[in-house]
């Protein structure tokens, strides 16, 4: 997921930054931890390949809360 911007992500983010020393790592309610990356981790991560598609959509997280995910499409 990249970085979200709604409030509760960035206060969850300022939080994460103190306890684990990286920005965009949480905690979730329940006990997960939970990371969100900036977009250009998700360029480096696919540099090995030709990207066809890359768009961001809005959804719906498994809490009930909107969101935005990455959907790529790549070609080797």
């Amino acid at each position: 997921m990249p970085l979200q911007w709604a409030t509760r992500y960035l206060e969850r983010y300022r939080a994460g930054a103190d306890r684990y020393g990286q920005y965009g790592v949480f905690d979730l309610p329940g006990g997960g931890v939970v990371r969100h990356h900036e977009l250009s981790y998700f360029t480096q991560l696919t540099s090995g390949f030709t990207p066809l598609e890359m768009e961001t959509h809005d959804i719906t997280t498994m809490n009930g809360n909107s969101a935005q995910a990455i959907r790529y499409v790549g070609r080797l």
